[in-house]
């Protein structure tokens, strides 16, 4: 089994928004910013609300219930440093957009 799971296609997120998306049986965010996409734990760290509702701007996902941000590049949350998401690798094979299984993150340090 692959240690990446296919999760959408190049063209299904618009530039600038995030869409959630499964792997396996967590959820996950994908965002598209600027031609590249990455991929979060779809969930705010300080209220457990689903990034993939939050507005993309500046690098960042925008909590759409308090406003805080969460950097798309590492899961920190600027408000709050000590509080984060699980950032995920993401790659692009052909069209696929695929992100790491989150089961396999630590195997690839």
């Amino acid at each position: 089994m692959s240690d990446f799971i296919t999760v959408a296609h190049v063209g299904d997120i618009p530039e600038g928004q995030g869409r959630a998306c499964r792997c396996g049986d967590v959820g996950v965010a994908v965002f598209h910013v600027q031609g590249r996409y990455y991929a979060l734990k779809d969930e705010f760290p300080h209220m457990c609300s689903p990034l993939s509702l939050g507005i993309v701007e500046q690098g960042n996902v925008i909590c759409d219930r308090h406003l805080w941000d969460i950097r798309l590049e590492d899961g920190v949350c600027r408000e709050a440093s000590r509080l984060r998401t699980e950032p995920y690798e993401v790659r692009l094979v052909g069209d696929e957009i695929q992100v790491r299984r989150p089961d396999c993150q630590a195997d690839s340090a």
